[in-house]
């Protein structure tokens, strides 16, 4: 993650070789199916591949596309990704309707919690949802905020979210301080695994950190 690199590593499959990283790619790599060739990541491309469903052809990430596909749910079909839209689905809850995904939001649903409506992701809005947590409000999410919540941790305050601050907490891992979060920093921070220094984030760094295996 030097000079500023936007690297993401979970839970590297064997023989994955740390090059793929480097000239400024930005690669995301979560339990590589079988077979995924690794030229899906040349040339700049914006790819990340989250465990590949049945029958994922890799021409989804062809043409610059921004895709994201982590665990594809029966029926998801491809053209859900077209036309340069930046869409992710990871395992999409019942009833979801794909037209949450259309007219060129972004938009992240991970696993809807019950009671969970559409209406958060319209307008444009950049919301990611992962399993809210018991009593968090739709309100942290309004007024044109980027938000990512995945399952908050005991004692997580909302305050984290708020000053416009472009904000990722993803089951915070014991003594994290809040203040990883401050001065406007692009952080992200999933499950952190044993002796993660937190000055991998200072200086304005966009860093990425999803457990298990950390390169630096």
């Amino acid at each position: 993650m030097d000079q500023g690199k936007f690297t993401v590593v979970m839970g590297l499959n064997q023989n994955f070789q740390k090059n793929n990283m480097d000239q400024g790619k930005f690669t995301v790599e979560m339990g590589l199916g079988q077979n995924f060739q690794k030229n899906n990541m040349d040339q700049g491309k914006f790819t990340v591949v989250m465990g590949l469903g049945q029958n994922f052809q890799k021409n989804n990430m062809d043409q610059g596309k921004f895709t994201v596909v982590m665990g594809l749910c029966q029926n998801f079909q491809k053209n859900n990704m077209d036309q340069g839209k930046f869409t992710v689905v990871m395992g999409l809850g019942q009833n979801f309707q794909k037209n949450n995904m259309d007219q060129g939001k972004f938009t992240v649903v991970m696993g809807l919690g019950q009671n969970f409506q559409k209406n958060n992701m319209d307008q444009g809005k950049f919301t990611v949802v992962m399993g809210l947590g018991q009593n968090f409000q739709k309100n942290n999410m309004d007024q044109g905020k980027f938000t990512v919540v995945m399952g908050l941790g005991q004692n997580f305050q909302k305050n984290n979210m708020d000053q416009g601050k472009f904000t990722v907490v993803m089951g915070l891992g014991q003594n994290f301080q809040k203040n990883n979060m401050d001065q406007g920093k692009f952080t992200v921070v999933m499950g952190l695994g044993q002796n993660f220094q937190k000055n991998n984030m200072d200086q304005g760094k966009f860093t990425v950190v999803m457990g298990i295996l950390f390169i630096s």
